[in-house]
């Protein structure tokens, strides 16, 4: 997923430094013609280095990200593109660390029953025969010897178990606290995509009436070099909002089990 946004956003981005580099073209025309002064050049092949800066830097985002999950799979990723639909259900089955806490909780409860029991009394009836009659009695003992430290073992033991509950219940609010958290930043970023959406397209309009008032004279070569760079940035960072929902999606479905079927595994 990081791949694929840093692909996106490169092709966005090259696509803003074909412009900015007409835009350049015309501009070295300009100041050849003396139509314009040197320090507007200057400016604008900043710009043009910024977005070509910018493009790079995606592209080898998309590089690392691909060459990492490639060493992880030990086979060739250059094929895979396409981000898949991956539905976050309403009600979500325990998240794995309660599940974890739990199974340390029957753990540690099985351990202090044991560990209990070796302190308790234990009851045998012995048998034994003579020259009389059999002697058939009852005999009383200890697993472990009693001693001045056995009822602070046993507080021990009890607080073991209450420790390992209040684990349980630890995890329990922890993942209500996170999943609160990731659920709020996920709707957020949604509305985002939807209302920067609009913008960008709005904004994209706007550009083509700028463009033609520049081409009637009624605007200059700098302030069209403007409000296209912050059409650029919008373009570019609206790229990434859908990918940025998707690994939220993604952390939630790590977080509470649903990414693989433990039972065929």
């Amino acid at each position: 997923i990081t791949a694929l946004k840093a692909r996106d956003q490169a092709a966005v981005a090259e696509r803003s430094a074909a412009k900015i580099g007409e835009y350049d073209d015309i501009m070295r025309q300009r100041v050849e013609g003396g139509l314009s002064d040197r320090s507007e050049a200057r400016v604008l092949a900043q710009k043009l280095s910024e977005m070509q800066a910018t493009a790079q830097a995606d592209r080898d985002a998309a590089s690392t990200a691909m060459a990492q999950l490639q060493a992880m799979t030990a086979q060739p990723m250059d094929g895979i593109a396409g981000l898949g639909e991956l539905p976050v259900p309403d009600a979500l089955p325990e998240a794995l660390t309660i599940k974890l806490a739990q199974a340390e909780q029957g753990r540690t409860v099985a351990e202090a029953k044991m560990e209990r029991a070796g302190h308790l009394p234990t009851l045998s009836a012995q048998a034994a025969t003579g020259t009389g009659g059999p002697d058939v009695g009852l005999a009383m003992g200890v697993n472990q010897m009693l001693g001045l430290g056995t009822a602070d073992t046993l507080a021990a033991i009890q607080a073991s178990e209450e420790a390992a509950g209040a684990r349980v219940a630890k995890a329990q609010q922890d993942d209500r606290l996170n999943l609160t958290a990731l659920r709020a930043k996920l709707a957020a970023l949604e509305a985002k995509e939807a209302r920067d959406g609009k913008v960008v397209a709005e904004t994209g309009s706007g550009l083509d009436m700028f463009t033609e008032q520049y081409r009637m004279g009624r605007r200059t070569l700098m302030e069209l070099v403007s409000m296209y760079e912050s059409y650029a940035q919008m373009a570019h960072d609206q790229a990434g909002l859908k990918y940025d929902i998707a690994l939220i999606k993604l952390e939630i479905a790590r977080q509470h089990g649903i990414l693989v079927d433990g039972s065929s595994i």
